[in-house]
């Protein structure tokens, strides 16, 4: 994968790129390009220390806290059928 995005300022329309399992190239156009890949609005997202809304706080976010039970051997994977690919 390659993502190129040095230059000025532009209205020119951006472009994605995607190889389909065929072999075949597909072209997606818009104005911008979004941090997953997608054409779509530009969206800032800014880190926040505190809850926005009634919601609880998040402690920890994407971290496993479960003292490794989640966490499975390529053995344990192969038994339950599983790849990391």
């Amino acid at each position: 994968m390659a993502i190129v995005g040095i230059g000025t300022p532009t209205t020119a329309l951006r472009r994605l790129y995607a190889h389909q399992d065929d072999g075949a190239v597909v072209l997606r156009e818009g104005t911008s390009i979004t941090p997953y890949l997608t054409s779509g609005m530009r969206i800032v997202v800014d880190k926040q220390s505190a809850p926005i809304s009634d919601q609880s706080v998040m402690e920890f976010g994407n971290k496993p806290s479960d003292g490794g039970y989640l966490l499975l051997s390529k053995n344990e994977l192969e038994m339950l059928g599983l790849t990391t690919s």
